[in-house]
């Protein structure tokens, strides 16, 4: 199993709209496994994205195409797409990509970054920027790094669907299903 090198940030640490920058924090933190930096060092990177795509640019942080920009600004590729399948996203963490994940882990939608994939398990190890979740909710703060994600729960909230999905709803080949939308970063 491989589990790339990436630093934890937590959204909580960002100085401007915390409770809503998942997105530019998930995308800092998959930057850093290809050693990108921040203009003070990583923990500014959050900021930097924001700032570029907001008031840089007159962009929305919210729009997957703006992190695409944003991740190319920095020097890296961003294969962003709608239809990614579990297997897919499980290859490119194989092949050292980390991989941005759009998800319904909250009611307005949550980014995460994806970091290895524990096949005997059926996990994925992630870092989640808002801490760890759980059933019930968050327990917001810097509690996410490396946290072992199910396959089930990935499915449930990170089909590309308006909501998340109920266990009677999941595709009959749940590895194959196409609708998971994410970037996929790579040098």
């Amino acid at each position: 199993m491989k589990i790339l090198d990436m630093t934890y940030l937590c959204q909580w640490d960002n100085p401007v709209a915390p409770w809503g920058t998942c997105n530019v924090t998930a995308t800092a933190m998959t930057l850093s496994t290809l050693g990108v930096v921040g203009s003070n060092g990583i923990h500014n990177l959050p900021e930097d994205l924001r700032v570029w795509i907001e008031e840089t640019k007159g962009g929305d942080r919210h729009a997957n195409e703006w992190l695409k920009q944003a991740i190319e600004w920095k020097g890296a590729k961003d294969n962003f797409r709608e239809d990614w399948t579990l297997n897919q996203l499980i290859q490119a963490l194989a092949d050292g990509q980390p991989v941005v994940l759009d998800t319904w882990l909250s009611r307005s939608g949550h980014y995460i970054a994806l970091k290895g994939y524990d096949a005997a398990a059926r996990q994925f190890v992630v870092n989640d920027s808002n801490g760890e979740w759980f059933k019930d909710g968050y327990q917001e703060g810097p509690y996410g790094e490396s946290l072992r994600y199910s396959q089930q729960l990935i499915l449930s909230v990170g089909l590309g669907t308006d909501a998340p999905l109920t266990p009677d709803q999941f595709p009959k080949d749940p590895l194959n299903a196409s609708s998971f939308c994410a970037h996929v970063v790579s040098r």
